[in-house]
């Protein structure tokens, strides 16, 4: 091989690999403040019964009231929080499902699903969990 073609070919090595490092740097974890709120998707809760009933363990478990509404934030890497959010997320309806009188008045909840949406940033929110109750209704 002539001294050309191992200059340029080591050249070519080189370039590609700056390239690839350059790819990986640009991989940037989206971590700060994540907002949450459930989506009754349709589930008429004007009075905000089945909501609160479910929301009244999120502080407990982790969450921070955002101060306006019914927002609720992680701080953190977003798949992590979305992770944590959705287990609270499940266990406070479950706890709900099981046990109605956690409700200040008694829905019909069998077979309606709720969800919980998350959002990061200026980022469209989005589903990170939903629950359909189960349990008969008492």
């Amino acid at each position: 091989m002539s001294m050309f073609k191992k200059i340029l070919f080591g050249f070519m090595a080189v370039v590609a690999l700056l390239a690839v490092s350059g790819t990986m740097n640009s991989c940037k974890v989206k971590s700060g403040t994540n907002l949450y709120e459930i989506d009754m998707k349709g589930f008429d809760d004007n009075m905000d019964i089945l909501r609160d009933a479910i929301e009244a363990d999120f502080e407990k478990l982790g969450f921070t009231w955002s101060g306006g509404g019914h927002y609720y934030i992680l701080e953190g890497e977003v798949n992590a929080c979305n992770k944590k959010a959705a287990g609270i997320f499940q266990q406070c309806c479950k706890a709900v499902d099981q046990d109605r009188t956690k409700m200040s008045l008694p829905l019909a909840l069998k077979g309606n699903t709720i969800a919980l949406k998350g959002q990061y940033a200026n980022e469209p929110a989005g589903e990170v969990s939903t629950y359909t109750f189960i349990c008969e209704d008492k």
